[in-house]
């Protein structure tokens, strides 16, 4: 039985080189599970993949598009080759739909490797100076306004209790809203981490008491943002 290796990719098209990291293994790999197979090739060439494309095979798998469910069938081909899943960016089946596939594979008593890589969600707790002994990762809040306060209410009730750092994502056109409620439900004291554009050459990452934010006028442009909180 051959592998399922999980190959992080850079977190933005805009990722200094610096935190680029080449897999020569994956030159002998030519089944690749992804989201998008445009952006699978393109994260490819930039983390050293030098075989060509028409040697390959991409199968895509995202969250829009998993009725049928092939993944078996896609994955039978460990049994006579190696084969690698990719996200669009950063590290795949972290808050990523291709958990599903490594849960399949397992299933199916295929080995997992996965390789090191770029999180946004490790880069900015590393960075923010928050609890790193007790977080939590919860995605994304809610869409719906006040379905997102009541949610930011409990979630700060719960760092106070257990002194735990509260940890989500954000799509880059929701930043300022959601800043915006955070700082105006959190407590004047709690510590807030924004973590934006992270492994860019524009990254921004700051932590500071929500009283201090609000003194800023603080605006984020539409970019990948990691927001952390922590209520002590």
């Amino acid at each position: 039985m051959f592998s399922l290796y999980l190959i992080p990719v850079p977190l933005t098209e805009h990722t200094n080189a610096h935190y680029i990291i080449s897999y020569p293994l994956l030159n002998s790999v030519r089944f690749f599970i992804v989201e998008s197979a445009r952006e699978a090739r393109r994260n490819l060439r930039r983390i050293g993949f030098t075989t060509s494309f028409d040697e390959c095979t991409f199968f895509e798998w995202n969250k829009h598009d998993n009725t049928n469910n092939p993944v078996s069938s896609w994955l039978n081909h460990c049994k006579d080759a190696d084969m690698a899943l990719l996200s669009d960016a950063g590290c795949p089946a972290v808050a990523d739909p291709g958990a599903e596939v490594v849960a399949m594979a397992h299933q199916s008593g295929i080995p997992v490797v996965p390789l090191i890589g770029p999180s946004s969600i490790l880069l900015s707790l590393m960075g923010s100076g928050l609890n790193g002994q007790s977080f939590a990762f919860n995605g994304y809040l809610p869409v719906d306004p006040l379905k997102r306060k009541e949610k930011i209410k409990q979630f700060e009730q719960h760092s106070l209790v257990h002194r735990q750092t509260q940890i989500f994502i954000e799509t880059p056109y929701r930043n300022q809203s959601v800043i915006n409620d955070l700082l105006s439900i959190l407590h004047p004291s709690t510590k807030l981490c924004i973590a934006a554009g992270l492994t860019s050459d524009q990254q921004y990452l700051f932590t500071d008491s929500v009283s201090s934010w609000k003194s800023k006028r603080f605006t984020l442009d539409k970019v990948p943002a990691v927001l952390l909180f922590l209520r002590e």
